[in-house]
């Protein structure tokens, strides 16, 4: 710590700087992050019951975004695993294929 001309110890502008920076990261150990994280995920389905019990658009919304996501992670899936299986599937000739054909 450095003090000024009136003997009063401020801290290092340098400090300062990290201190601020650290304040406004969430200055959280990633252990609480990852425990945060899972209990927001355990809690989605009581809040998801919230909004669907209180009016009858809430739930239609719901219910439609829900289709939607499934339908799309479910289309992705679909398209990863063919990917994958076709870079271990020969041609019909026996031969495997080759990169960029």
């Amino acid at each position: 710590m450095r003090t000024s001309l009136s003997g009063v110890g401020e801290p290092h502008p340098a400090r300062v700087a990290r201190m601020e920076a650290h304040k406004y990261r969430g200055a959280k150990h990633p252990d609480m992050f990852i425990r945060e994280l899972f209990q927001s995920i355990l809690d989605m389905p009581g809040k998801f019951a919230d909004v669907a019990m209180h009016d009858p658009l809430g739930a239609l919304m719901l219910a439609v975004g829900s289709v939607f996501v499934l339908l799309s992670v479910g289309y992705f899936t679909l398209l990863t695993l063919g990917s994958i299986a076709d870079l271990f599937t020969p041609e019909p000739g026996g031969r495997p294929r080759q990169p960029g054909q």
